[in-house]
C-alpha cells in the first residue's frame, strides 16, 4: 500500500480518489445484461444495505445504492450475558429488510447475500428473527463468526484501498463487539472482542453528558479487553500502521473533514489518514456535550449521537494498544466483502 499524505485541516491526510472496481475473469456476462447483486449487514446497532451493479466481460462490480437503519438489536445486553433480542427490536429490524427488499426489487437484483454479526452470536432468539425476516422478505440471513466477519470486512477494505498483502493491523468497530487482525510474524492473528459503541454506552453511561468517573471506567474496560487478550504480543513492535472501518471510524473522519452526513461517502472517506492526536482533540470536544448538543454536529446522524463518544474513546484505545500514531480510514467494509466473496464463489447459491 502506498499512502501519500497531504495537508489538510492541520493534519496529514490521504485521499484515494481514483475508482476501484473489482475485477474477476472466470465470471462473463452476455454484451448488453445488467445484473445486480447486494449485500445485508445485519448487525448489534443498523442494518446496512448495498446493491452491486456487475458489468462484464470481465467482471466489474461498481456500487450504486445504499441504505441503512439504526435497529438497536443489542438494547439491553452487556458484554457477557446472553439474552434474547427485543420485540421492538426484531419488528425494527424486519421492517429495515422488508425496505432492503422492496429497493432490491427495483434494481431486479440477481442475488442478496447476507450476514448477522455481533449480537447475533449471542442472543438466544437469533434464529427466530432471521427465519422472521426469511418468512416475510424472502431474505436468508446467515449467522457469521468473528473471525469470519473479520476476514469479510478486510476482503472489502483491501478492494477499496488497493492492498495487496494483509496490513500490520486493522479493526472494525461495531454495536457489540470489534474485529481485529494483525500480523504476527508470518502469520495472521484473527479475533473478536467485547467492544462495542453501543453495548458499552448503555453499561457505562448513565448520565448524559457522561461523570468523569464513568468516562474513566469505560476506557479502562476496553483497555483490560485489550491487555487480557492471549495471545497479543505487540510489546517490541514500535508501532503498527492500522486500519479501521466502521460507523465511529468513518463518522470521525467525516467530523475532521467536516462533512455534512449527506457527503459521507466511500469517495470521500476511504483512505483519509489521521493522527492520533486529532481524535482525542475530538474527545475532548464531545465528553462534555449532551447528546441533544452532538446533534448540532453536522457530521453525524441521530443514530449516532448517542454512541460516538464511547465509539471515539474505543478507537483511541486501540491506537494506543497497537502503539500507532495514525489511522487510515475505511467506508468500505463487509459489504462489500460480501460482494467479494459472492462473486469469487466463496459463498454458497
Amino acid at each position: 500500500m502506498i499512502l501519500k499524505k497531504q495537508r489538510h485541516s492541520d493534519i496529514f491526510l490521504h485521499f484515494f480518489k481514483q475508482v476501484r472496481v473489482l475485477a474477476y475473469s472466470e465470471i462473463l456476462r452476455p454484451p448488453g445484461e445488467e445484473k445486480y447483486i447486494a449485500s445485508i449487514d445485519l448487525g448489534s446497532h443498523t442494518a446496512r444495505f448495498l446493491i452491486c451493479k456487475i458489468v462484464g466481460p470481465p467482471v466489474l462490480f461498481r456500487p450504486v445504492a445504499r441504505k441503512r437503519f439504526y435497529t438497536n438489536l443489542a438494547e439491553g445486553f452487556n458484554q457477557e450475558d446472553t439474552g434474547c433480542i427485543s420485540a421492538s427490536s426484531v419488528e425494527r429490524a424486519v421492517n429495515a429488510l422488508e425496505n432492503f427488499n422492496s429497493i432490491a426489487e427495483e434494481y431486479s437484483v440477481d442475488r442478496i447475500v447476507g450476514a448477522a454479526t455481533g449480537i447475533f452470536r449471542r442472543a438466544e432468539n437469533s434464529q427466530d428473527l432471521l427465519n422472521k425476516i426469511k418468512a416475510r422478505t424472502g431474505v436468508k440471513i446467515e449467522i457469521v463468526s468473528g473471525e469470519d466477519e473479520a476476514d469479510l470486512t478486510l476482503k472489502g477494505i483491501s478492494h477499496a484501498l488497493g492492498l495487496t498483502d494483509y496490513p500490520d493491523a486493522f479493526f472494525d468497530l461495531g454495536g457489540s463487539t470489534t474485529e481485529i487482525i494483525y500480523k504476527s510474524g508470518d502469520k495472521k492473528e484473527i479475533f473478536s472482542l467485547p467492544i462495542g459503541a453501543f453495548i458499552l454506552t448503555d453499561l457505562f453511561f448513565s448520565n448524559d453528558p457522561p461523570a468523569e468517573e464513568e468516562v474513566d471506567n469505560f476506557k479502562k474496560n476496553v483497555d483490560d479487553i485489550l491487555i487480557g487478550k492471549p495471545g497479543v504480543n505487540i510489546k517490541n513492535n514500535s508501532g503498527f500502521k492500522l486500519i479501521g472501518s466502521g460507523g465511529t471510524v468513518t463518522s470521525l473522519a467525516a467530523m475532521i473533514l467536516n462533512l455534512d452526513k449527506e457527503h459521507v461517502t466511500p469517495e470521500a472517506i476511504n483512505g483519509i489518514l489521521i493522527d492520533r492526536g486529532k481524535i482525542h482533540e475530538l474527545y475532548e470536544y464531545l465528553k462534555p456535550l449532551s447528546h441533544a448538543e452532538r446533534l448540532n454536529i453536522k457530521s453525524i446522524d441521530d443514530g449516532r449521537r448517542k454512541v460516538i463518544l464511547a465509539g471515539t474513546i474505543c478507537v483511541m484505545s486501540i491506537m494506543e494498544f497497537f502503539k500507532s500514531k495514525n489511522l487510515t480510514v475505511s467506508y468500505s467494509d463487509i459489504l462489500e466483502g460480501l460482494i467479494i466473496s459472492y462473486l469469487k464463489g466463496e459463498k454458497d447459491e
